[in-house]
């Protein structure tokens, strides 16, 4: 089953590298979003990697099934826990950034974020966390 994986990101390098990887291992700039409060980053990271964009976006918990993006009218498979810890990165000026993994790439969807030191290393699974630990001892 398909779901959301994010990666947070405090500076547009670290960001942009998570994109290029993710675009290395065959995702389209089109396939992943991009949330940022600040519209610098905005431009930057939309003139270095095509990826989508997004700024001044207001994330607001819609049920059990997931949140939805205000103002881009797109609705995403992040449950309302996740919705928050992600309203609180963007309010800290965050980057952070999306994709779709499936079963078969999700934990190459982990690797490719916690190698660019994604900052929400909480929100995932704790065996993938630990294996990464162990790679880089």
């Amino acid at each position: 089953m398909d779901r959301i994986i994010g990666g947070v990101f405090s500076d547009v390098e670290m960001t942009e590298r998570a994109i290029k990887h993710l675009t290395d291992i065959g995702y389209s700039s089109k396939d992943i979003s991009v949330l940022t409060k600040d519209k610098e980053n905005v431009n930057k990271v939309k003139n270095d990697t095509g990826a989508i964009t997004l700024s001044g976006i207001a994330i607001s918990a819609s049920g059990q099934q997931g949140i939805t993006l205000s103002g881009t009218g797109m609705r995403t498979g992040i449950s309302k826990a996740q919705a928050k810890q992600y309203e609180q990165y963007l309010k800290d000026g965050k980057n952070i950034v999306l994709v779709e993994a499936g079963d078969d790439n999700e934990q190459i969807i982990y690797r490719v974020f916690l190698s660019n030191k994604t900052e929400n290393t909480e929100m995932y699974p704790e065996e993938v966390v630990n294996a990464q630990n162990r790679e880089n001892f």
